[in-house]
């Protein structure tokens, strides 16, 4: 297309939450607590399941809901350097300061 569409993650709403620009590190301390909390926890035996509901964590409220858009966006990281751009390839390092993200807008 002709046009440039920018697009910047400004919320996370989750019903009564609302997660924004500066509180982007929660998000991440929720997301981060979830992987730890998995690798410590024992693997789930396998029988009878209880069907009571269960409340969920906010952390996995926050993992779930950035999962969602993680799966149903697909946005690339792209690296820059001098005006040059570069496909991420797994066996080059590429600093931070010069990744942009680019995706097709939803009406492509």
């Amino acid at each position: 297309t002709l046009t440039q569409n920018e697009m910047i993650f400004k919320r996370l709403h989750l019903g009564t939450v609302a997660y924004g620009l500066d509180s982007m590190d929660e998000v991440q301390s929720h997301i981060f607590s979830i992987y730890t909390q998995q690798s410590q926890d024992p693997p789930a035996q396998k029988g009878p399941t209880l069907t009571t509901k269960v409340r969920r964590t906010m952390s996995s409220r926050v993992h779930e809901a950035v999962k969602a858009i993680a799966l149903c966006h697909n946005v690339t990281p792209v690296y820059e350097s001098n005006g040059v751009t570069d496909q991420a390839e797994a066996e080059k390092q590429y600093e931070d300061s010069c990744r942009v993200y680019q995706a097709s807008s939803p009406d492509e």
